[in-house]
């Protein structure tokens, strides 16, 4: 495979260093001439990698790929790889209290902190709530992070325990007269030593069964419970919610 022009390099460089620059990406740590090795370097290795690249293809797509499908195939690959990559710490969702669709019974509720509504959940039952959602169709597949901010009514010491569990509702997946909820995750989140100044945890779910399998564009709900029985929770009186955060891992 032909290594790309001179000029080719040079407007590829060029293109770089303004994309960083739009982007307020700022490169340290190297020159422009840097930066312009970097790009040789790279297209030089990739001329050099084609052969064992065609070699990894398995037949019978190896044998059937014309010469211009395999370069699209690999494009394609990469693009995905780095879609991924970008994509990782991206905020899909945010859910707040006003968001809770309180279960029928056991249910967190509703308050306020200085004008702030916040979901108590009591240290002595354990406390769910529910928030619903459309998968964002941005979200790439790398997992998601969910992240609670809590603070803690009187508490200045303690560990709280939290679980956390994804439900598929989707297009004729889940029936909604019933629950569906998958595996939950756990996060600890102890409680600040300043009562009023709040903490966050998160718990990482990977892409598929850890979220119920839910895809780009379907409805889902996410439950959110504190664990008061659990011996690790030991933080005395409410804990607040305050924000739930999906992101992308």
């Amino acid at each position: 495979m032909a290594q790309l022009s001179e000029d080719a390099r040079k407007a590829l460089w060029a293109e770089f260093m303004s994309l960083a620059s739009s982007e307020r990406e700022e490169l340290t740590g190297m020159t422009k001439q840097d930066l312009r090795a970097a790009v040789d370097a790279i297209d030089e290795w990739i001329a050099a990698a084609v052969p064992s690249f065609i070699a990894a293809i398995p037949e019978p797509a190896k044998t059937s790929l014309t010469a211009k499908q395999k370069l699209f195939l690999f494009n394609a690959v990469v693009k995905r790889r780095c879609e991924l990559i970008m994509a990782s710490g991206d905020t899909l969702l945010i859910f707040t209290p006003l968001h809770n669709e309180p279960p029928a019974a056991n249910y967190a509720t509703l308050d306020v902190r200085n004008q702030r509504p916040v979901l108590d959940f009591d240290a002595a039952a354990d406390e769910d709530a529910v928030f619903s959602g459309v998968l964002p169709r941005h979200y790439c597949g790398g997992g998601i992070t969910v992240e609670l901010h809590v603070a803690f009514s009187s508490a200045t010491s303690g560990n709280s325990v939290w679980k956390v569990y994804f439900e598929r509702i989707g297009s004729e997946v889940q029936d909604i007269d019933s629950d569906g909820f998958a595996s939950d995750r756990e996060i600890n989140i102890e409680a600040s030593s300043t009562c009023g100044k709040v903490k966050a945890d998160s718990a990482t779910f990977t892409d598929g069964a850890q979220i119920d399998n839910v895809a780009v564009g379907e409805d889902f709900r996410l439950k959110v419970g504190r664990d008061a029985d659990n011996i690790d929770d030991d933080a005395a009186g409410d804990a607040e919610l305050l924000f739930v955060e999906l992101k992308e891992t």
